[in-house]
């Protein structure tokens, strides 16, 4: 398996792969939550700011994210969680919860990707960020139309961060947009880029002289796969780490939804654009 969306930190450990049969091309949410801690204490104005954090202790992905977000933000006491609010509890009391983060610099939201039954850890999430005004660190499970939609009458530039692996506007991404675009008619994210490099990787290595057709061969040649040019951003290789993780991806892009100043757009409309981007 050749992952585009899989995150959660130490994948094969964790789900008991002895076989060593899963790869990804995204990130962990190690480089997510260092993503996130190093624009927290760029941009907080304190220098050891205090978090809230609402997750879904029941979602792998949102308990890892919380896990690796803690252990970077308080390594060498650079930061503190002061509270934790869980986002799937039968009680879940959205005024309760936001009084508790009356001392905190931040909050860091981070639902599950709405991979399991009810989709109330998504929408408690949307209602955290509707209801407060603090500096918001988001998972990349935010990073939707949906969220857009529902937080469209808001001002939420510079204010709501969420650290994603490819973004259209990055430098040397349009080698990949460009050209995606005129099959997509629209923009695309980093999902369909990261599944187009997953698949190429697949491609090539069927199409490698002596690679036989069987997921053994496909295994042992993804592991040792050489470094390859990427697809969807310039000056960009692929390999892979001996645990299957990407080698290249250390950091990520930070968005934040953005109203459109085109006249030719529906203002009401928000975007996602990078952080601080003059040009959207």
């Amino acid at each position: 398996m050749i992952s585009p969306g899989s995150t959660m930190f130490g994948m094969r450990s964790e789900c008991r792969d002895n076989n060593k049969v899963f790869f990804r091309t995204v990130s962990s949410t190690q480089v997510e939550a260092e993503s996130l801690v190093t624009h927290l204490l760029n941009n907080s104005g304190k220098p050891n700011p205090q978090v809230v954090v609402f997750y879904n202790p029941e979602e792998e992905f949102s308990k890892s994210l919380f896990k690796q977000f803690k252990k970077v933000l308080e390594k060498d006491k650079k930061g503190r969680v002061i509270g934790v609010s869980s986002l799937s509890a039968p009680n879940f009391s959205l005024t309760q919860e936001l009084g508790k983060s009356k001392q905190a610099d931040a909050l860091a939201v981070f639902p599950d990707g709405q991979t399991e039954d009810s989709n109330n850890s998504f929408y408690r999430a949307i209602e955290v960020i509707e209801k407060t005004d603090k500096l918001i660190l988001g998972a990349n499970s935010l990073y939707l139309m949906e969220t857009l939609n529902n937080l469209k009458d808001l001002q939420l530039n510079n204010r709501l961060i969420i650290a994603v692996d490819w973004y259209p506007n990055q430098p040397g991404a349009d080698v990949f947009s460009t050209p995606a675009e005129q099959y997509w008619y629209g923009n695309v994210n980093y999902r369909t880029a990261m599944a187009y490099e997953a698949t190429e990787i697949l491609v090539k290595i069927l199409l490698k002289s002596g690679v036989q057709n069987n997921r053994s061969s496909i295994k042992d040649n993804l592991s040792t796969f050489s470094p390859t040019k990427s697809s969807v951003v310039r000056d960009l290789t692929v390999s892979f780490e001996e645990n299957g993780d990407r080698n290249e991806k250390n950091i990520r892009v930070l968005v934040t939804p953005i109203k459109p100043t085109n006249l030719e757009q529906n203002n009401s409309q928000l975007k996602f654009c990078i952080v601080n981007s003059p040009a959207c």
